[in-house]
């Protein structure tokens, strides 16, 4: 029984992550008007490579379109990762150049959102690489 109530919950959540879902494009909705209200540049981050040894994921987990909140050019950046979309957050240390590179971006965010008066707790940690769930 279990197991069918968490594959249903794991279903509902896949779903509203679907493209053109009514409740995704709600929030998306509401996150840009706060974006053009404040004049914030917002970063996202995509996967380069898709998953090698699992059959239909060899292109990328997540489409080229989806980190994008459809913004104007000048408030929205998109970097690639150089990873997979299993492999994209995980890294060894603080000097990996993955995790220079989002927490440099991340670092950037912060500090447009402090100027603007928003209050910003945030906790960046290292983690052994056998730390995560392979």
């Amino acid at each position: 029984m279990a197991r069918l109530v968490l594959r249903d919950s794991n279903k509902n959540i896949l779903e509203t992550l679907e493209v053109n879902n009514e409740v995704l494009d709600h929030i998306q909705e509401a996150f840009k008007t706060i974006v053009y209200e404040d004049d914030l540049t917002v970063p996202s981050f995509q996967e380069a490579h898709g998953i090698s040894g699992m059959r239909g994921l060899h292109n990328n987990v997540v489409d080229d379109f989806s980190p994008k909140v459809d913004l104007l050019s000048a408030q929205e950046t998109v970097e690639t990762i150089d990873a997979n979309h299993m492999q994209m957050t995980k890294y060894g240390s603080k000097d990996d150049p993955g995790y220079r590179a989002v927490s440099g971006v991340l670092k950037a965010f912060i500090k447009q959102l402090s100027r603007l008066g928003y209050s910003v707790v945030l906790g960046l940690e290292v983690m052994p690489q056998d730390t995560f769930i392979q």
